[in-house]
């Protein structure tokens, strides 16, 4: 019986990927310019972030998350 291959540390980093946007990509997707996303990120206003280093990156989901947080609804909807 052979036995079957243990997944490594390294193996398991080198599979798993995740997506990250620059912030021109995140504002292309919101429809703002860069220079909003900017702005909106040094206000603490927009969806969360990361910094890697000095570039700033976004997670599509929170993104995604964000841009559901930002519903309106009508006053007469309310009631």
């Amino acid at each position: 019986m052979i036995p079957e291959p243990v997944a490594r540390p390294a193996d398991a980093a080198e599979s798993h990927t995740v997506e990250l946007w620059s912030e021109l990509h995140a504002a292309s997707v919101i429809g703002v310019s860069g220079q909003s996303m900017s702005r909106w990120r040094k206000g603490g206003i927009g969806p969360p972030y990361l910094r890697l280093g000095r570039k700033v990156r976004y997670r599509p989901g929170d993104v995604a998350a964000w841009i559901d947080s930002q519903v309106q609804h009508p006053i007469g909807a309310l009631r």
